[in-house]
């Protein structure tokens, strides 16, 4: 189990919304991401059944491989505190005008580290993750405001399309793809514009160039 998070600059060039821009500090997400107790998800959530999520703090392409980040909260906090937030209402921490979205123009002084946190209802395991998380995000400053499960569907053509959402808990992993999961293909089957779960291929999938 694992946060996925969505951030970007105001205004957002496409959609109508926008997550919360204090994502663009990297220091938050790493915060965040040290207010989830995987060995509590995995033993006392789950029995020991799941694998642990592991820390996706990316500063290039989209999953680097990345030393675990331990569950600590309140160094989380510590950290939050050294880099440019303060203590505001409700124990959650707040920019300041040396937090970086601040400086950078991204946030606004004063901007609270509350974020919307979303869970799809195809899993009931979603939202006993989501449900639990809240509890343990404060202790760092932090805010998860979980209101119960959203419709995936919701999630992924409404949330997701318009940029619209801060914290998503979901599953990301690699299988392999349905339509083709049980066939082998040779290379001169593999035609430009086979389909894939999504959509048709194209030629950008296969061509001259990545033949090999």
């Amino acid at each position: 189990s694992g946060f996925v998070s969505e951030y970007q600059r105001r205004p957002v060039n496409y959609g109508s919304g926008y997550g919360n821009t204090l994502f663009l500090d990297p220091l938050v997400r790493q915060a965040i991401l040290m207010t989830m107790d995987r060995d509590r998800i995995v033993n006392d959530l789950f029995r020991g059944l799941p694998t642990p999520g592991d820390s996706v703090l990316s500063t290039g392409f989209w999953h680097n491989d990345v030393a675990e980040l331990p569950y600590d909260p309140a160094d989380a906090k510590t950290m939050l505190l050294a880099n440019g937030y303060e203590e505001g209402t409700g124990g959650v921490l707040q920019a300041t005008a040396d937090a970086y979205p601040v400086v950078m123009g991204w946030a606004d002084e004063g901007d609270p580290l509350s974020f919307r946190l979303r869970a799809p209802d195809t899993d009931p395991t979603y939202d006993t993750v989501a449900s639990d998380s809240p509890d343990f995000a404060i202790l760092a400053g932090i805010e998860l405001v979980y209101d119960g499960v959203t419709p995936e569907n919701t999630m992924i053509n409404i949330d997701w399309y318009k940029a619209d959402y801060d914290i998503w808990v979901w599953a990301w992993y690699w299988s392999p793809e349905p339509l083709s999961n049980l066939a082998v293909w040779l290379t001169d089957q593999i035609k430009p514009g086979g389909n894939n779960c999504q959509m048709p291929m194209g030629p950008w999938w296969y061509s001259a160039e990545n033949s090999s």
